[in-house]
């Protein structure tokens, strides 16, 4: 660490100290009297957790420093380890990467606590039914949020952010289960796996990743809080979302589409470029360097630091850009997916894009309402990839707009449901079919289709790097280029297109909803009647289950805004 860097951020972890015993003890009256505010309103609350969260941002560097190098010689077995299945002990032991994430863990474990609501509702039951919840309803009682805030500051724990509907907090893994009076053991999301036949097996062909890592404990996600504290109903830990994108390697070879084709699959005839409309992705990060962002002044920064490692979000970004050049596009990563989809959209985002989501239609009720909620009450247009194979949620949810893949021959142009794209009926919400309508995307067993922009080294050119198809797709392993594609890929294309119907929308002098541009981009869409989704559900009709109402194409929406 430079030395200034180190100065500086002892200096405010010093201030920070001092600044703590000014106002007492931990145990404040609220966190708006901790800095300075002298209400305990909810949006004093939250306007405490921004403030608190920008001023140890810097302090937070110089802890992991320093515990980082105090680990140095510690070879003990970590805590989180005794509590964890064999085969995750195993893995980590004898992978050096996966040994620093779990003592990085054991420093440092995430919740989000679902402080008792207005309503009375305890959110946690009604998994499931969120849509007959009003918003107002499930909003914590200012009462109950402030004591829960206090009741966590007293304990020792950090108040990460203050949300809509709930709160981040974290605390090292011996403080946690000390709190909640359980074990926590190390959990590994699950990957999405390319082979189908590998799906018959409980466990996977693959290794977990350092980002697959979480904590939680072994019994349950969720940990019921009123015995812990009258103000609080659930405890809740939730696995990281996992990039709905090829793990393995794609090839050259195969025929792709070029990002000039890939905006004329789309019926983007280039009169628009979504200028004056402002998209969020909610991504692992992105690296703004790349040379292909740096040929054009794109409006595009990544509001939240840190490196995109595995190269996902780097790549999600492109897509959107191929289609939307002029948009204004902010990027935020999804270390607290509910605190990113709210920041966009407190930043004024009409577009969230999202790229990711959970298997078996594993739902979290704190996010449910955060997606709810920036679409009921900002406006908000959010989607959601629908999985390579997996039953994605929040794809399932009724509000956001669910994305397939179809796939378009490079060399004549038909169109085929792709194989290597979920579609399914959902089992949590009646009468919802997934995806309502479909980008572009690869066909079985890699994806292979679309060149995109990564971080050189970046996990993903790394991983798909080599000599050959389809063990890997010929390029270097720091070239900062992929050959891939997926439900990811198609969801952020999408949202390019949706940037450009708010464009022309807005010239025109019409009003948008998140239900109008759904309803024009299923109107619009191009009929696909070929080929089986990745499940093996035939694309017969429109709308149907492989590909929802077909593939999305701008100049068709165009008319049907035109209609309205």
């Amino acid at each position: 660490m430079p030395k200034g860097t180190k100065a500086s951020a002892t200096h405010l972890l010093s201030n920070l100290a001092a600044f703590s015993l000014s106002t007492g003890s931990r145990r404040a009256k609220s966190v708006g009297r901790a800095v300075g505010l002298h209400g305990s309103s909810i949006d004093a609350l939250v306007h405490a957790s921004d403030v608190a969260t920008k001023l140890l941002q810097g302090a937070s560097l110089e802890v992991r420093s320093r515990a980082a190098r105090e680990r140095d010689g510690d070879r003990r077995l970590p805590s989180l380890l005794a509590n964890s299945h064999a085969g995750i002990v195993q893995a980590v032991l004898g992978d050096e990467r996966l040994r620093y994430r779990v003592t990085e863990l054991e420093e440092e474990v995430t919740v989000t606590i679902s402080p008792r609501t207005r309503g009375g509702i305890r959110l946690r039951d009604m998994r499931g039914r969120m849509q007959e919840v009003a918003l107002h309803d499930a909003k914590p009682d200012e009462s109950h949020l402030v004591d829960a805030v206090d009741f966590l500051l007293s304990e020792g724990m950090s108040i990460v952010r203050v949300g809509r509907f709930g709160i981040t907090a974290s605390g090292p893994a011996q403080l946690v289960q000390d709190l909640l009076s359980v074990s926590l053991g190390i959990g590994a999301a699950r990957r999405p796996v390319i082979d189908r036949a590998l799906r018959l097996f409980s466990i996977q062909g693959q290794s977990p990743e350092p980002a697959d890592l979480f904590a939680a404990p072994r019994e349950s996600l969720s940990i019921a809080g009123s015995r812990i504290h009258a103000s609080i109903d659930d405890f809740t830990f939730t696995p990281p979302a996992r990039p709905s994108i090829a793990d393995r390697p794609p090839a050259v070879g195969y025929p792709v589409l070029q990002d000039a084709e890939v905006r004329r699959a789309l019926g983007h005839d280039g009169s628009l470029d979504g200028h004056g409309v402002k998209v969020a992705i909610i991504d692992s990060g992105f690296f703004r360097q790349h040379p292909l962002f740096m040929r054009r002044p794109y409006d595009f920064e990544s509001v939240d630091s840190g490196a995109d490692e595995t190269g996902h979000g780097t790549a999600m970004a492109w897509n959107i850009l191929n289609v939307a050049p002029g948009c204004t596009l902010r990027g935020y990563r999804q270390d607290d997916i509910a605190g990113a989809i709210e920041r966009a959209a407190d930043d004024g985002a009409k577009i969230i894009s999202c790229s990711w989501g959970w298997p078996d239609e594993q739902s979290f009720n704190l996010l449910e309402l955060s997606i709810r909620s920036v679409i009921e009450e900002d406006g908000a247009t959010v989607l959601c990839a629908a999985g390579n194979g997996e039953r994605y949620w929040p794809a399932s949810h009724p509000r956001v707009v669910a994305v397939g893949g179809v796939y378009a021959n490079p060399q004549d142009g038909s169109l085929e449901a792709s194989d290597f794209a979920s579609g399914f009926r959902s089992d949590l919400y009646g009468n919802r079919n997934v995806p309502d309508v479909s980008g572009l995307c690869g066909l079985s067993p890699r994806g292979v289709y679309l060149p995109l922009p990564v971080p050189p080294g970046s996990i993903a050119d790394v991983a798909r790097h080599g000599p050959a198809f389809p063990e890997a797709d010929e390029t270097e392993a720091d070239d900062g280029w992929i050959y891939d594609s997926g439900t990811s890929s198609a969801t952020a294309q999408v949202a390019g297109v949706v940037a450009l119907l708010m464009q022309y929308a807005s010239a025109h002098g019409k009003t948008m909803t998140p239900d109008r541009i759904k309803s024009c981009l299923q109107a619009g869409a191009v009929a696909v009647e070929r080929g089986r989704n990745a499940f093996g559900v035939p694309a017969v009709g429109q709308p149907n289950i492989a590909t929802g109402w077909g593939l999305v194409n701008v100049k068709a929406a165009l008319k049907e805004i035109d209609k309205l």
